[in-house]
């Protein structure tokens, strides 16, 4: 089975809140996320922000958003990414959670895109 490296999520059709996270299973790792918009809205979320997180952006929906997700590993561990998105009154509309194991040395990224 080929590694899907690139996820999409459903369209944002009204204001709507990204809220990203980060679970941690062994390690030590460091994670971090960028958030890229076809608008001038791009946002940087680090290690800290994201585990317990959530970190969280607003998202306009005249753009679409790309999420690059990048994994160092100190040692053998594992990482869960959980991208979710809601609406204005709080409903979910979508999530989206990736999980990755690594060695040590190992640098991994998957990319979520949210059209």
């Amino acid at each position: 089975m080929p590694l899907k490296l690139i996820h999409k999520m459903k369209l944002v059709t009204e204001a709507a809140t990204l809220e990203v996270t980060v679970a941690k299973e062994g390690g030590p790792l460091n994670s971090a996320v960028e958030v890229a918009s076809t608008g001038s809205d791009d946002a940087s979320f680090k290690d800290a922000a994201l585990t317990p997180g959530p970190a969280t952006k607003a998202l306009d929906s005249k753009n679409s958003y790309g999420l690059l997700w990048t994994i160092a590993f100190a040692r053998k561990g594992a990482a869960t990414l959980t991208a979710k998105v809601t609406t204005a009154s709080g409903q979910t509309q979508s999530v989206k959670t990736r999980k990755v194991s690594g060695a040590a040395g190992d640098v991994v990224s998957r990319m979520i895109f949210i059209p």
